[in-house]
């Protein structure tokens, strides 16, 4: 890995909090901390939105997405081009979140 360029770690989550806060410490306890972890939650339960801003509580590095609605849903409403707007949206916010950093997958 290139020393000291950020890395973004995208969390996608629906209804998986057993697994995320299984992640999160594991991402919160790696070695290279020049991270930020962006949390995707399709429509989070409570327990998901309190597990998620505890996490933020302990570590700065947390961002925290939260779509009211899951994509698949929203996806049976939608007409073609509908769809493509909102995957701008999305990519638009994606940008945004990592500032012009580098990401690795």
């Amino acid at each position: 890995m290139i020393p000291n360029k950020k890395l973004s770690i995208i969390v996608p989550n629906y209804k998986n909090e057993k697994y995320l806060e299984r992640t999160l410490k594991s991402l919160i306890e790696q070695t290279y901390k020049n991270i930020e972890i962006v949390v995707v939650c399709d429509k989070p339960e409570e327990d998901c939105d309190k597990l998620v801003k505890s996490y933020i509580e302990k570590d700065n590095r947390i961002i925290y997405i939260k779509n009211d609605e899951r994509l698949p849903e929203k996806n049976k409403e939608l007409n073609p081009l509908e769809w493509t707007k909102l995957m701008n949206n999305y990519k638009n916010m994606a940008e945004e979140i990592v500032l012009n950093e580098y990401v690795f997958v």
